[in-house]
Formats: structure tokens, sequence, C-alpha cells
């Protein structure tokens, strides 16, 4: 009777992680739930080695259970959790690199604005928009989109130095920010703003005598 029930624990720990193989690929922030239910998986194979068949198959219930909690949860998209499983769109941006140099904006010092959207017609008016355009709107801005643009602040004065990584935490956890930009506001003439690609998770920002520059973040 033993041996019965340990074929089946095993059976439907089979199945469990062909559930598994058969997931459609999720975005990274979905990660967690998977380790966990993956840790589960093991604690019930550990049960089945150590304390028998009955809790094994407790385990194998427990872990079913939460698979198929998540296929319900992937498969509901209009819901708020269905569409942070099923989204595969947004920024991603995570970690900012910045330098800067002696000369930069003529020594003089630099306002700079990391904008995080929510709303695709936010997007629209921003993306267009000149940087000296966009401080002298900005306060009235965020009075009229409070819930739909986050702004991280940093004053840079002229020095060469670069400033260790800033890991970017997003505001607004519940909701996927449709587009990132940053504006400066540089004595220069010139936009002094640039979009951010949704696929990039990292930048590195230098500034410039002129102008900045954003470029891709790599990893070695």
């Amino acid at each position: 009777m033993r041996k019965c029930f340990l074929w089946e624990s095993k059976t439907l720990l089979h199945k469990i992680a062909m559930r598994f193989a058969n997931v459609e690929a999720l975005p990274t922030n979905c990660a967690a739930v998977f380790h966990k239910l993956f840790l589960i998986i093991l604690f019930s194979v550990s049960i089945a080695s150590q304390a028998g068949a009955a809790s094994v198959m407790l385990g194998g219930v427990m872990a079913l259970s939460a698979a198929s909690s998540l296929n319900t949860l992937t498969s509901k998209k209009d819901s708020m959790l269905g569409d942070v499983f099923a989204s595969k769109e947004g920024v991603t941006l995570e970690k900012i690199r910045i330098s800067t140099e002696e000369d930069m904006n003529s020594k003089g010092a630099v306002r700079v604005h990391i904008v995080i959207v929510y709303d695709q017609e936010v997007a629209g008016i921003l993306k267009n928009m000149a940087s000296s355009e966009y401080f002298k709107r900005v306060d009235q801005l965020i009075r009229d989109n409070q819930d739909k643009m986050k702004i991280f602040e940093i004053t840079l004065v002229a020095k060469k130095r670069n400033v260790p990584i800033e890991n970017l935490k997003y505001p607004i956890d519940h909701m996927t920010p449709v587009a990132c930009y940053i504006f400066v506001n540089y004595s220069s003439p010139g936009e002094h703003r640039a979009k951010i690609p949704d696929s990039w998770e990292g930048i590195n920002i230098s500034f410039e005598k002129d102008d900045f520059h954003v470029r891709q973040m790599t990893y070695e």
C-alpha cells in the first residue's frame, strides 16, 4: 500500500512539473512565485523520503493547489493580478549609474528629473517637450497628473565624479510604467530630453559640457 501511495505521489509531482514546463514564460517580477512553488515541490520530495506516503500526498496537494492558483491568475487578464502576470510590456529600468564632468553646464549645477509615466496620454505630452518647457510646466503637470506620473529629482554640481549605482524603486508598484523620460535643465540650446527604451534594465547617464548622454548599462 505504501509503495502504491509513493508511486501515485511521484506521478502527481511529475504532472506538476509538466505543468510548469508548459506554462508560457512570464515577466521577471513573477520569478518569486515560481521559486516558492518549486520549493513546495522539493519539500514534498523531501517528506517522501523521510515521513512516508501520507505526508507527501499532502505536500503534493499543496503544490498542485498552488499551481492551479497560478494558472487561474494568468488567465484573468481583466484583473489586476492577471495583468501583472500576463503583461510583458512596460518600462524595465532598475539601475542607474551617473557620471559628471568639471565643465558640465558651463561649470554650473543641473537639475535632473527622471519621470516615470503610467499613462499613454501623459507620455504623448512629454515625448516632444523640450526640457526648458518641461521645467516651466512641471508643477502644473504634477498637479494635473498626480496618479499618472512620478518624478525622481536629482541636483548635480559640476565636478568630475562617478556616482555609485542606484536602484530605482517604482512609487506605484501595482501599475505598469508605460514610459520613462529624463529632463535636464542645461543652459545651452537643445532639447535636453531622453526617452529610455523599455527593454533597458540599467543605464549610464553622463553629464557633459553642453548636454547629457544615456547609454545602456552592460553587465560583465
